[in-house]
């Protein structure tokens, strides 16, 4: 027996339980449910997905067969998922369809993982698009598109999610509400590969706090259903196949000292990628915070609205005009909401100016321009499509807020985003001791 990881292990383990719990039940565990009754011979598969689920789980943990059996789980997700979890993402209602989707798209992303660990030579000769660097390609877009729909279900069902948060916390909505910002910060980040291990494990985490704060407590008070067993299972599935991914996703870069290179000619072509963490954040607070900082000044001294009507406004984008009526907890969405739109168009910027370089030779013009670009999506796309209110067309009103996200979000991410993308060798000489 040979343990490759914590992830790897758990996996096992809970493959193994799986495929006990599917032979005793005699009903779909978590990573195969729901099945339409009309399947043939759906009783016969019970069996069969219990007895794949714990064969495979004691094979993973054997170096021998680990390959076998992370092979043949894989092929029987991924027909799972093309056959029936894809139809039933167009038959049952989005909500529905959509959570079983992605639900066995991040457990088919963690088996991808392991096929990659551990592929034989045969593997690599004959699937070589499953292995290596494109198998984990696979699965990290697998797994970030996954993480999209649970954002999804959080907010289409923001009521029911947030009676699920623990009693003693306060602005249950607005927590219901962070964790979906949450779901789909992280999803974009992995799908954008931009500190995708760091989303993965994240991820991952918000997960196991979920399983921990939520369902243990129900199981522990006696009054658990079947539906609150369900429930826990899959969150912990979940949580145990985004410690997969994550870890995946962490081992596959090779350090500096690995690489193929003398460290001269690494600091001198070598731009700032390995910082991209550092510069999204960055460049993200950044802009986020000035944009919100104009808004709640500029408008109250102006139209005389008060800033949590201005952080309700935003929140009525997906609740509708119910936002104003939320006081702080709708406020916060709101300000979850700002921020997350504010990391989507600094991620959206920082992959197009890693693709054409010449995003970063002007960047006060490019700046200028992306926050007009931004204004243009966001009013004639964007908000005609959510549930806010829409006001009557005000070409003033229209130029100062085009002004304001030119200054506060296209100029700053352009700057911040074109210092990090200078080659080092190229930076003034104090940058360069740092290094």
């Amino acid at each position: 027996m040979r343990i490759a990881s914590a992830g790897h292990g758990l996996f096992a383990a809970l493959m193994i339980g799986l495929g006990v719990q599917g032979a005793i039940t005699g009903r779909f565990t978590t990573v195969w449910q729901p099945v339409p009754a009309g399947v043939p011979g759906r009783e016969a598969l019970v069996y069969c997905c219990a007895a794949l689920s714990f064969v495979t789980g004691i094979g993973l943990l054997f170096p021998r067969s680990a390959a076998p059996a992370a092979r043949m789980l894989l092929a029987a997700l991924v027909l799972w998922l093309l056959t029936l979890r894809i139809a039933g993402a167009v038959q049952l209602p989005l909500l529905d369809g959509s959570w079983s989707l992605a639900d066995t798209m991040a457990m088919t992303a963690a088996v991808w993982v392991l096929f990659v660990w551990f592929a034989t030579q045969w593997d690599q000769r004959h699937l070589r698009f499953a292995t290596a660097d494109s198998g984990l390609r696979i699965a990290r877009l697998l797994y970030g598109l996954a993480l999209m729909p649970f954002g999804y279900a959080h907010f289409a069902n923001l009521s029911g999610t947030a009676t699920l948060v623990p009693g003693w916390l306060p602005w249950r909505v607005a927590w219901a509400a962070s964790t979906g910002v949450a779901f789909v910060a992280a999803g974009i980040a992995i799908v954008a590969d931009v500190c995708a291990p760091i989303g993965a494990a994240l991820s991952a985490l918000q997960m196991g706090l979920f399983g921990a704060l939520v369902w243990i407590p129900v199981l522990l008070s006696g009054r658990a259903t079947a539906f609150h067993r369900l429930e826990f299972a899959t969150t912990v599935a979940l949580a145990i196949a985004g410690a997969v991914v994550a870890e995946g996703l962490a081992a596959r870069r090779p350090r500096a000292r690995d690489a193929h290179v003398s460290s001269d000619d690494w600091r001198a072509t070598v731009t700032a990628d390995r910082s991209d963490l550092k510069v999204v954040l960055f460049a993200w607070l950044v802009a986020g915070t000035l944009d919100v900082t104009a808004a709640v000044t500029y408008y109250p001294l102006v139209a005389g609205a008060r800033a949590v009507r201005i952080l309700q406004g935003i929140a009525s984008g997906v609740l509708g005009p119910t936002a104003y009526d939320g006081g702080a907890a709708t406020a916060a969405l709101g300000l979850g909401l700002h921020y997350l739109i504010a990391l989507i168009w600094t991620v959206v910027f920082l992959l197009a100016a890693r693709r054409f370089k010449a995003l970063t030779r002007y960047p006060v013009l490019v700046g200028l321009s992306y926050g007009v670009v931004v204004w243009a999506v966001m009013n004639l796309i964007v908000v005609p499509l959510s549930n806010a209110r829409r006001a009557p067309f005000d070409p003033a009103q229209a130029a100062i807020a085009a002004l304001i996200l030119m200054l506060c979000i296209g100029l700053p991410i352009a700057v911040i985003v074109a210092r990090s993308s200078r080659p080092i060798a190229q930076r003034p000489p104090a940058t360069m001791t740092r290094a």
